[in-house]
């Protein structure tokens, strides 16, 4: 889905999956190569614990004049929220922001509004947002009332 001109907000709803990745252990590594040591090793050994598949959204966004005005959710279709992001005051005037996070498997809607109802472009800057999933295009647009 793709959005461009809308009034105070937007919203896309999508399926997740669209392309499957596995959450990264913080302690796993892969080697192409067996390797040997034969010194001990003093770090703790860890097992693989099988981890629930998600898929990696990511959102990005170019702010206007006013970053604290924007904000973003994405939640499940059934009104669970998955993703928060309101709190964009500290943002730099033209700021950028990007984001990844990854969801289960699901249907789910991506909703960003901005609270002056001047949207990201045009009047007050060139800003835009786009959210993608391994690199293909889930929504996109800027333009808001």
């Amino acid at each position: 889905a793709e959005g461009g001109e809308f009034g105070s907000n937007e919203t896309t709803i999508f399926d997740v999956p669209f392309m499957p990745t596995s959450v990264p252990s913080a302690t796993s590594s892969i080697s192409s190569s067996p390797s040997m040591s034969l010194s001990p090793s003093h770090s703790p050994s860890s097992s693989h614990i099988p981890t629930e598949t998600c898929y990696w959204i990511e959102v990005a966004i170019a702010f206007d004049e006013f970053p604290y005005e924007t904000e973003w959710k994405v939640e499940q279709l059934d009104g669970e929220l998955a993703i928060d992001a309101s709190n964009f005051t500290y943002e730099p005037s033209y700021g950028y922001d990007k984001e990844r996070h990854c969801l289960p498997v699901g249907r789910y809607q991506f909703i960003i509004w901005d609270e002056g109802d001047d949207g990201l472009c045009c009047l007050y800057g060139s800003g835009n947002y786009t959210v993608t999933s391994n690199d293909e295009l889930i929504a996109e647009g800027g333009e808001f009332g």
